[in-house]
């Protein structure tokens, strides 16, 4: 199973109780022009990676599913969309969390390779 699987806001927010992020990366706008920045973070479920990112800075007009987190792990790109506001949450099998490790984390518009914020992701250790 490679597709983002849908649940409910709700739902999501259950799969995070008692969990802590495997990864983290903090992402700000591109070149330093943007007054764009968020952070990103990735959790390990039994059904799949939850992500879980918010965004400040974006614009009222943001259309719904417009934006997208692009992870450039080992060899692929998952896109994982982002509602108005900048709020992502998304429980996806399309990669594992040691997949996009050390890669870059890009917040970008659809139909567009320039991205309004970038970031690394990091290992999480307690």
């Amino acid at each position: 199973m490679t597709e983002n699987i849908r649940f409910s806001q709700k739902n999501l927010s259950t799969l995070l109780l008692d969990r802590k992020p495997c990864a983290h990366a903090e992402l700000f706008g591109a070149g330093g022009k943007s007054p764009l920045w968020g952070s990103v973070s990735l959790y390990s479920t039994p059904l799949g990676v939850l992500v879980k990112a918010d965004f400040d800075g974006l614009g009222a007009s943001t259309e719904a599913y417009a934006l997208h987190l692009r992870f450039d792990g080992k060899s692929h790109v998952s896109a994982i969309p982002c509602s108005p506001g900048g709020s992502c949450r998304c429980l996806t099998a399309a990669f594992a969390v040691e997949d996009v490790l050390g890669s870059r984390v890009l917040l970008v518009s659809e139909g567009c390779d320039l991205p309004l914020a970038l970031g690394k992701m990091h290992s999480v250790f307690f």
